[in-house]
């Protein structure tokens, strides 16, 4: 009898629990659509603002092209009264043309014609061969030291240093063992 009661009691708290459940969404419910009435102005108002901040947007844009296609036509316009501007617009590029920069670049000394000649395109480059590159003990330990993989380290630095002493600058005091 006690154990009926006691769940009978539960049931009863349940029931009562699930009904104020109920009340309290319906109240809630309730108020959110006394808040969507409320609101709605507020919204419409918002969406009216918006649109117009983009209507403003979209002519800002217009009158920018337009501004730009004014000053595009004035510039052309002017370019237009300047008496040799056909003469401008029908000239062709003449690549095999040299430019008088480049005629003021070539280095003229009486004594030294071979430069002026190599840079007119009169005579060709020559260099060494490769028995000569390679007599030359310098180069011969700068290559074995990259071959061997140990061109950048302290120890290539010290035998460079020490096998081929160089004289330290004047001004910076840089170099030098």
């Amino acid at each position: 009898h006690a154990l009926e009661e006691y769940h009978n009691s539960k049931i009863s708290e349940e029931v009562k629990i699930l009904k104020e459940e109920e009340e309290r969404s319906r109240a809630e419910e309730e108020k959110r659509k006394q808040r969507l009435v409320k609101n709605s102005e507020r919204v419409c108002f918002r969406r009216n603002k918006l649109a117009e901040k983009q209507q403003k947007r979209e002519y800002d844009l217009e009158q920018s092209r337009k501004n730009e296609a004014d000053k595009l036509e004035k510039l052309q316009n002017l370019a237009a009264t300047v008496p040799y501007h056909s003469a401008i617009i029908a000239k062709k590029a003449d690549l095999t043309k040299s430019t008088a920069a480049r005629m003021n670049d070539i280095y003229d000394y009486p004594d030294e014609s071979d430069l002026k000649d190599f840079q007119q395109g009169l005579k060709k480059l020559t260099g060494f061969t490769t028995e000569k590159v390679f007599s030359d003990p310098k180069f011969r330990l700068a290559h074995a030291l990259h071959q061997s993989g140990k061109a950048n380290s302290a120890y290539s630095l010290a035998v460079v240093k020490k096998l081929i002493p160089r004289q330290s600058e004047r001004t910076t005091g840089i170099g030098g063992s």
